[in-house]
């Protein structure tokens, strides 16, 4: 990446971040699920999530297999002091070390489904529901549905 393209994103990135009293600089554009900053860069055919952006414009390449991680917990900030490498099983260590780690099924915060409703939609396959319909009853998407029914997620 050339010098003017990394002075150009650097001020995009800047000018759609907001600087908070925690010390996080939030980026405020476009947003990915888990409210993590997202960005298209035409000129290099691809899109970044905007905390590996900042890191890579700080600090340099990341290299493969590891994950740009938070210090503050916040999703969208761009602070370099903020950010970290760490493997997948660092961040899941980080996430159970400062109680952030969501639980499976009914125990997850985010769970749009129970026990129950699950015991419903395994029913209503063998019925030959197909996953869309049962996926609008409930709520959630049709690849949720087949990953009850394959037991990929929800297992018993």
């Amino acid at each position: 990446m050339n010098l003017q393209l990394q002075h150009q994103l650097l001020t995009s990135l800047i000018s759609l971040s907001k600087i908070r009293p925690s010390g996080c600089v939030e980026y405020v554009g476009k947003k990915k699920s888990g409210n993590y900053g997202y960005i298209r860069v035409p000129e290099l055919h691809k899109s970044y999530i905007t905390s590996r952006l900042m890191y890579e414009l700080t600090f340099g390449s990341i290299p493969e297999g590891l994950n740009v991680l938070h210090k503050c917990d916040n999703p969208p900030c761009l602070n370099p002091m903020h950010l970290f490498l760490g493997t997948q099983q660092d961040n899941v260590k980080d996430a159970v070390n400062k109680g952030r780690f969501q639980g499976k099924g009914e125990l997850n915060s985010y769970a749009i489904l129970t026990w129950d409703k699950v015991k419903e939609i395994r029913a209503e396959c063998k019925k030959g529901w197909s996953y869309e319909s049962i996926a609008r009853q409930y709520g959630v998407s049709g690849a949720c549905i087949r990953k009850i029914i394959h037991n990929e997620t929800w297992k018993e």
